[in-house]
């Protein structure tokens, strides 16, 4: 069977939220697409930067290789770090041999050559100006 791993992030300004409302679908997609789920990263902090122990830590197994799949609720759980760092990521994952897919957006797949870049960077983009009017809230 093949291997994943779950990423969930919440925020710690976004009041209300559950690690379960992400966790219990993405178990469930796991299982629809025949994935033994082998570790769940969790981390409460922005993803405005990458400083956040989880992801290094799914970040460095991945460079291990200890799974083949990283399922995310969707990019902005990733990372809002915009396109340049987005890319950086998703390449170093595939040289890894790690895909990544996400639930919310579901053609989102790295395995396979159909993901374009231009996709990615669009997500990226908007991830990125999501966290900036955030920032511009608080």
């Amino acid at each position: 069977m093949k291997t994943c791993c779950l990423y969930l992030r919440i925020s710690t300004k976004d009041k209300g939220q559950d690690v379960l409302n992400q966790k219990t679908p993405l178990l469930a997609l796991a299982k629809s697409l025949g994935l033994e789920v082998v570790k769940v990263y969790c981390d409460t902090a922005s993803g405005g930067n990458s400083n956040r122990p989880q992801f290094q830590a799914m970040l460095r197994d991945a460079r291990a290789k200890k799974f083949g799949t990283i399922l995310v609720w969707s990019l902005d759980r990733f990372s809002r770090e915009g396109i340049v760092n987005n890319l950086s990521y998703l390449k170093k994952l595939k040289n890894h041999g790690v895909a990544l897919r996400s639930l919310q957006e579901l053609w989102l797949d790295t395995s396979g050559e159909a993901m374009g870049e231009l996709l990615i960077s669009i997500l990226s983009w908007v991830a990125e100006q999501e966290r900036q009017k955030i920032s511009e809230r608080v």
